[in-house]
């Protein structure tokens, strides 16, 4: 997962696991999501994000903006948050 900053895997219950992304791919639990965390600033980020989702829904998450905004691609919610 090189270019992802963080990972964190909730339960579905209340609880969390951060997993850093040298490490494999963490499951899912069944009623849990993965939240993964990148800068869309990164080149690395970027290729990563067009291997998992496509070169047109990479570049949509990463066009500079100051609004954050949602999508969803076929089984993933893609948030774009701005941090100032």
């Amino acid at each position: 997962m090189v270019g992802v900053g963080v990972v964190l895997v909730f339960d579905g219950r209340g609880g969390a696991v951060r997993y850093e992304p040298s490490a494999a791919e963490p499951s899912v639990p069944a009623c849990g999501f993965k939240l993964i965390c990148g800068n869309s600033k990164s080149p690395e980020f970027k290729v990563w994000l067009k291997e998992k989702l496509s070169a047109f829904n990479a570049e949509l998450l990463t066009v500079p903006s100051i609004r954050s905004r949602c999508a969803m691609v076929e089984d993933c919610a893609m948030v774009v948050m701005h941090v100032a």
